[in-house]
């Protein structure tokens, strides 16, 4: 009877902790799907992977490379990552809203970007790149 007690005491007390924070109101209809065939999970955002924590949503592609890869809302490209492991080449989109979006493991950059990583990687002599663009460079 006292591990009862205790088991509903806890329950009462999670239950009011959780109505301390508000639920956030997030935007609705107000992204598109990066990828036009239909969208299907490869993985969750969160899984429990055996290093770690699974950091993103992976979109299946049905079986088909190079399909392009569309913003999923106005913005501009905030950061370029050039890696060996990780999100591999990825590109970080900031939206008006306050919202970033990531796109990692892509073949390759559109042909603006990939010119000015190109020229980035040599200027400095590193294939891997972890550049932060202003604005206005990649709206």
């Amino acid at each position: 009877m006292r591990y009862l007690v205790l088991a509903a005491a806890l329950c009462c007390t999670f239950s009011g902790f959780s109505q301390l924070f508000p639920s956030a109101d997030y935007p609705r209809g107000y992204f598109r799907d990066p990828l036009a065939v239909p969208m299907s999970l490869a993985a969750n955002f969160g899984e429990l992977r055996p290093n770690h924590y699974h950091m993103g949503l992976d979109i299946r592609t049905q079986h088909r490379e190079n399909l392009p890869v569309f913003a999923a809302a106005d913005g501009y490209v905030a950061r370029v990552s050039v890696e060996p492991g990780g999100f591999g080449q990825a590109i970080y989109i900031n939206h008006p809203n306050g919202y970033t979006t990531v796109y990692g493991h892509l073949n390759r950059f559109f042909p603006a970007l990939a010119a000015y990583v190109h020229e980035q990687q040599y200027r400095r002599e590193s294939w891997q790149m972890n550049l932060q663009l202003p604005p206005a460079l990649f709206p």
